[in-house]
């Protein structure tokens, strides 16, 4: 029930925009999740709480042609992401980088691509306690890449978080047959709360006409994964399309998230901010009770002689009283 419920509403969000003549969704709630638009300054405004767990995503259509415009936008947004995930690098084993990608405050992890495009890579705030996942960052030629780590908080919780780019030209079944159906599987096995940030090059607006979209989120909700985002991340004069998201399979997490409307690439960034962390601290109940650790059955039924009945229930002016 917990899948179609999440089928149903995501959908009829979708619908809602479509129906509006505009993608430009306004604020969509749900009980778990805000998704919307931001420009720039209007993230800054905000002024979104910066001791939660914060992830963002970009496109970025190589990282060394446009690491300087991401370093201006973070240093505008002004919010300490925890991670940040990076999808076509296009960082191979085989091209030498000459632009220094590395960004103040964040270590660098990532997948190379056996092509001339993809490749992904995280940026892991420092101070986080994390180890790289290899058994499920890997390179599939032409097909899609993957970077994963694992990281605790300060609850001790431990998470996944992983950056996927999936190629857009081989059939969308070998991206299932021969990549995501063994992460998938694998992240199942450790029933751990898992995020997926990436470009998985399917558009969800599609869900009712395409048949390998409509696999390709059915195969996520039968894992326990939800989109974050609802609104589409590539938008151009001619079309509009919902290809890059933010998955969680933890349905209690609350999201306040969207894209953020800036121009470095062809993609929109989007971002999520969640109480993944946050400890809930119930306040100790004040409970009333007897305590019988010193009880005298003797004294009680002397108290239970020296009491006069029938003053107690007979005294007509007690009755009056009540």
């Amino acid at each position: 029930m917990v899948r179609e419920f999440f089928i149903f509403s995501f959908f009829a969000v979708l619908r809602r925009s479509e129906n509006a003549g505009s993608f430009s969704c306004e604020d969509f709630s749900f009980e778990t999740g805000v998704s919307k638009y931001y420009t720039p300054s209007e993230f800054f405004s905000a002024k979104f709480k910066k001791n939660g767990f914060s992830v963002l995503h970009i496109n970025i259509v190589s990282l060394s042609a446009h690491i300087d415009d991401l370093k201006n936008l973070l240093n505008f947004l002004n919010h300490p992401f925890d991670v940040i995930g990076i999808s076509e690098t296009k960082i191979s084993e085989q091209r030498h980088i000459t632009t220094n990608i590395s960004i103040d405050g964040y270590v660098f992890e990532n997948t190379p691509t056996e092509t001339h495009f993809g490749g992904v890579g995280l940026y892991i705030k420092n101070g986080i306690n994390f180890n790289k996942r290899n058994d499920l960052s890997k390179s599939l030629r032409g097909i899609s890449e993957s970077i994963f780590i694992e990281l605790s908080g300060t609850n001790a919780k431990k998470i996944l978080v992983g950056c996927v780019y999936r190629h857009p030209t081989p059939p969308i079944s070998d991206f299932f047959e021969l990549f995501l159906n063994e992460i998938l599987a694998k992240i199942g096995k450790e029933r751990k709360t898992s995020l997926l940030l990436g470009d998985f090059n399917v558009d969800l607006l599609k869900y009712d006409s395409h048949s390998g979209t409509r696999e390709y989120y059915d195969i996520l909700s039968a894992n326990g994964f939800r989109p974050l985002i609802y609104q589409p991340t590539r938008v151009s004069a001619t079309s509009a399309t919902l290809i890059d998201n933010i998955f969680i399979n933890d349905i209690e997490t609350y999201s306040n998230g969207g894209n953020i409307t800036t121009s470095i690439s062809d993609h929109f960034p989007q971002f999520c901010l969640l109480d993944i962390f946050d400890q809930i601290i119930n306040p100790k109940e004040i409970r009333y009770g007897r305590s019988y650790k010193h009880f005298n059955q003797n004294e009680f039924e002397n108290e239970l002689r020296a009491i006069d009945w029938n003053q107690l229930f007979f005294n007509k002016s007690s009755e009056e009283a009540f």
